[in-house]
């Protein structure tokens, strides 16, 4: 995906800090920006940031007020702009203020590292370049801030059955905060050139799997993107609401 299209900002210095820990493996897909509290985030600026832009993550700590005024600056302009912006809180209290983002995670040491690579699946997941993409407007409807999310991924050996990959996937899971609606699931692939000789029939095996464990309310969307590497694992990641 080209990089104009992917942001990630990083607010205050616990902010900035994650943005520094996730950069070298999501410099592939995004621009980065850091804002300190001392900083003057005027209009012209938060439209500068996001001149270009279709996904925005942010990174903040939303028990420092500063903050909080800062990140709601730039998502009331995301909303203009109908940019995709997900808050990344690194605070371990409920957020019970509207930051204006239109999904907020609450990043900890359990979920740190899945979350580094469920953002480069979603945005790569909507590169028209990979082998099967998805549309951006189901990229929004999924994290919409009409109900709660749920998320897992996890990466598998190339041998792994089918049972055991639908099994994990949908249920080593992490919840947003609100209700789930149960009507979209997305699954994203991430699969090394070669690794499987009928890689569209095992997906749609999954998929079929995946469906059948969920129920009939939900619509299943997936992408596949199919990556040079040596790896013998490939990676999964399933978003649902």
């Amino acid at each position: 995906m080209n990089k104009i299209y992917s942001k990630f900002i990083g607010v205050g210095s616990e902010g900035i800090e994650t943005l520094n820990s996730y950069k070298s493996k999501l410099e592939k897909n995004f621009t980065f920006e850091e804002i300190n509290i001392n900083q003057d985030v005027d209009k012209e600026y938060v439209r500068a940031l996001l001149d270009g832009i279709e996904v925005l993550f942010i990174s903040y700590n939303s028990e420092d007020k500063k903050v909080k005024d800062i990140v709601k600056a730039i998502s009331f302009m995301a909303t203009e702009r109908r940019v995709l912006s997900i808050g990344l809180d690194l605070s371990l209290k409920e957020n019970k203020d509207d930051m204006g983002v239109d999904k907020e995670i609450k990043l900890n040491k359990y979920n740190f590292e899945k979350i580094q690579d469920l953002i480069n699946m979603v945005v790569e997941a909507i590169d028209e370049d990979i082998l099967l993409s998805i549309d951006l407007t189901d990229l929004r409807d999924i994290f919409a801030n009409d109900s709660s999310i749920s998320y897992s991924l996890e990466s598998f050996e190339k041998d792994a059955k089918i049972e055991y990959i639908v099994k994990t996937i949908t249920e080593e899971v992490y919840s947003t905060e609100g209700e789930a609606i149960k009507k979209k699931a997305l699954v994203l692939y991430e699969m090394p050139q070669n690794l499987k000789e009928n890689e569209l029939l095992f997906i749609n095996e999954i998929n079929m799997k995946i469906s059948d464990t969920l129920g009939q309310t939900y619509d299943l969307l997936f992408s596949f993107n199919s990556i040079n590497s040596d790896d013998n694992k490939f990676k999964i990641c399933l978003l649902t609401k």
